[in-house]
């Protein structure tokens, strides 16, 4: 076999197996794969038949064997046991025509037999190049392949494949060998429907086509005749499955009448009988059989057209020898009587009689045979109905057997595509699940909301995922990997930041490094400038350069000139910047620095702080820099879900867009909404809140953390773990550091 014909799913060339290195591929099928090998410990040739069942098993990438699904487990090992009991029951056999088995072992989740190499050629190819054997060079190879044969049957051990192509003939003495036995093979099959019994057809006999056939020494006897018949005639015999109903196989002794003997030619034809109990039931018997009868050899010729055989008559019975009458003495005539006459009449009557009894007699023994060949007539069309009916039926079992066997097939194909979809969409939603960067130990990973890791720790620093992408650090260098965990762009800065827009924020060359831009390629595409570089919005980024701030757009260019002292991040296309004391806001328009303190816009609006001769308080402004709420509060954060907190007399509450306080100041500190939750402080410890103001989450948390994706982290113990929006602890306190759960 060229590398053109190798297997997908073989092995590959020069793999070493222990001490055994892989050649190449010497056969393959539904069961498994040999290989020619190499062993280095003793330098020779060796076979190693691997267990590798295709109908439910594939290869995964570190070349281990595994089921295809988890339904396949169970067949999956039993087959392996019946495979290593077959190389068990192998390895007993020394015999010079069956292959040796030298030993077997169990790697890669599987098994391997390591057989004899036996150099040289099969019979297969061995009958296409020849053509048609005499029958002294068919029993040159026949009997050796019955003296181990008989030696496997003894150990109560079937061949169950033997076939021309199972046969080599040995390059070094032109003795032949036994090889690739199938009777694991045949197990597993009626074991399993999942796996293919596999037959080969012309060879197997009627009872190899059946879950539960009534195998036996027979079996293969069945199939050596079809060797027989295949050196002799030159034709594979027609399949067991088409010779139930009306056999349409001519007998061998008609095929090659003249050119082997007629009881060679007869044990063949009494091997090839379909049913099976009607064949010999031992190698012993069939080698009584085919005997040892002279040879004559002539050129294979079709059967001649056949005459009526004649009707034998039994022989005529003969007459009875009845001598004549004795000669009557005569008296002296002197002193002579009158003579007695002679009856004529009785003696005439005497013979019609006899002949009567004996026409009689022919007729009944006429009779008596011509019943009795009535009955043997009678008998033998009952007898060819019986074996004609149970031909049907069993044909009809067997298709029903292969039309379950089929619909099985279908069936756990079926089950096995419907696993494989599930599976992929199993991996397909874990790989868009929300997911949070934990610290444990001193490295962090990332969970998702089952509390189990999908990345596991590895990393010195981990940001959350963005765009599909995270930053983590290992070491002093800083790359970016996929949901999976595998880099897709190498560490390599010192700093990086998440990617928003497609670009992200890097600095390279140390920690007095430059920052510039890349694309998800991990190509700079805005070289490193800057001292200092935000995510970019809009199409806008803020970057630090000679101790001011500017905004840059996306070709790098700069939109507005670095002139700023301070700068916010850019929310709804404004960010907030500082020019000495004073406050404003810049981006896709500029409101002018007039306020003492700015937050970011939010939902329209942003928390600005004005200083007046009463003190200094909070209101809200528009994005046109218009007051919409008035300054009044002490402090004041940004609108989230319609709703802002905001401090007044020494206590936090909630007020709307119109100003109005919606939830009464009430507590210590109070943050923004998120999923219809607030995080509040009361007492030094951190609860939740609904719209209501009513306490859902009571107040018990060190520290706490907005609601992502249904969770929020809190801090419990000295230790972080997870919430949900019940309050339960569903990822218990285990992490030394957490970050929120994103996608």
């Amino acid at each position: 076999m060229n590398d053109a014909q190798q297997p997908i799913n073989a092995l590959p060339q020069g793999y070493r197996l222990q001490e055994y290195e892989l050649v190449r591929v010497l056969g393959f099928g539904g069961f498994g794969m040999t290989y020619l090998g190499f062993d280095h410990n003793l330098d020779k040739a060796v076979a190693i038949k691997e267990y590798l069942p295709s109908d439910i098993a594939i290869r995964t990438s570190n070349n281990s064997v595994v089921p295809q699904a988890s339904e396949f487990q169970g067949d999956f090992d039993w087959g392996l046991e019946r495979f290593l009991d077959e190389a068990r029951t192998l390895a007993r056999f020394d015999h010079r025509h069956l292959v040796k088995v030298h030993r077997f072992f169990e790697e890669h989740n599987t098994a391997y037999i390591v057989m004899e190499y036996a150099e040289g050629e099969t019979l297969s190819a061995y009958l296409n190049r020849k053509g048609v054997l005499t029958e002294s060079e068919l029993k040159a190879i026949l009997h050796p392949i019955l003296d181990g044969l008989a030696a496997v049957h003894r150990a109560d051990f079937l061949h169950r494949d033997i076939k021309p192509g199972n046969i080599v003939i040995r390059a070094e003495d032109r003795s032949p060998v036994l090889i690739d036995f199938g009777a694991a093979r045949q197990a597993v099959g009626a074991k399993s429907r999942s796996v293919t019994s596999i037959v080969t057809p012309g060879y197997a006999p009627i009872e190899q086509y059946e879950s539960r056939g009534n195998q036996g020494p027979w079996t293969d006897i069945y199939a050596l005749g079809c060797v027989c018949y295949r050196a002799l005639t030159d034709d594979v015999p027609i399949p067991a499955m088409d010779r139930v109903r009306r056999d349409p196989l001519i007998p061998v002794s008609e095929r090659c009448k003249g050119h082997a003997s007629q009881q060679f030619l007869a044990a063949i034809d009494h091997a090839l009988q379909v049913d099976e109990t009607a064949r010999p039931q031992s190698v012993s018997e069939w080698r009584t059989e085919l005997g040892d009868t002279p040879v004559v050899d002539s050129p294979v010729v079709d059967p001649p057209e056949l005459a009526d055989p004649p009707v034998e008559v039994p022989p005529p019975v003969p007459a009875p020898q009845i001598s004549s009458p004795p000669d009557v003495e005569h008296p002296d005539p002197a002193h002579a009587q009158e003579p007695v006459k002679e009856y004529k009449g009785f003696s005439r009557v005497m013979w019609i009689a006899l002949g009567v009894l004996m026409l009689v007699f022919m007729v009944l023994e006429i009779s008596d045979y011509v019943e009795e060949q009535r009955k043997a007539e009678i008998a033998r069309q009952e007898e060819i109905a019986r074996q004609e009916e149970l031909a049907r039926r069993r044909a009809e079992e067997a298709r029903k057997a292969e039309e379950a066997r089929r619909a099985e097939e279908a069936r756990r194909a079926e089950e096995a595509r419907r696993a494989e979809e599930a599976r992929k969409a199993e991996e397909a939603r874990k790989a868009e699940e929300a997911r949070a960067a934990v610290e444990i130990g001193g490295k962090w990973g990332y969970i998702n909301k089952a509390g189990e890791y999908v990345i596991k720790p590895q990393f010195d620093d981990a940001g959350p995922f963005s765009e599909g992408l995270a930053a983590v650090q290992i070491g002093y260098k800083c790359g970016y990997i996929n949901r999976a965990g595998a880099f897709v762009i190498k560490p390599q800065f010192f700093r990086a930041r998440p990617f928003s827009e497609g670009l992200a924020a890097v600095q390279i060359g140390g920690e007095f490094g430059e920052f510039g831009y890349i694309n998800r390629a991990g190509e700079i595409v805005i070289k490193p400038q800057f001292d200092g570089a935000g995510p970019f919005s809009k199409g806008l980024a803020l970057v630090y350069i000679g101790g001011k701030y500017g905004i840059i757009n996306r070709a790098g260019a700069f939109v507005i000139t670095p002139q700023f002292d301070y700068v916010g991040p850019f929310s709804e296309g404004l960010a907030w910047v500082r020019i000495g004391l004073w406050w404003g806001f810049a981006g896709e328009y500029v409101i002018n620095p007039q306020f003492n303190r700015a937050r970011d816009f939010s939902e329209g609006l942003a928390a600005v702080l004005l200083g007046f001769e009463w003190g200094y308080t909070w209101g809200y402004i528009n994005s046109k820099g218009a007051f919409v709420i008035k300054p009044q509060f002490d402090d004041a954060g940004s609108f989230s879900e319609a709703l802002a907190a905001v401090k007044i007399g020494g206590k936090y509450g909630y007020i709307n867009k119109a100003g109005e306080v919606v939830i009464k100041p009430q507590f210590g500190y109070a943050r923004e909404f998120s999923e219809g939750l607030a995080r509040v402080r009361i007492g030094g410890k951190w609860g939740f809140i609904n719209q209501a103001g009513e306490v859902v989450i009571k107040p018990q948390f060190g520290y706490a953390r907005e609601f992502s994706e249904g969770l929020a982290w809190v801090k419990i113990g000295g230790k972080y773990g997870f919430i949900n929006q019940a309050g339960e602890v569903v990822i218990k306190p285990q992490f030394d550091r957490a970050g929120d759960f994103s996608k």
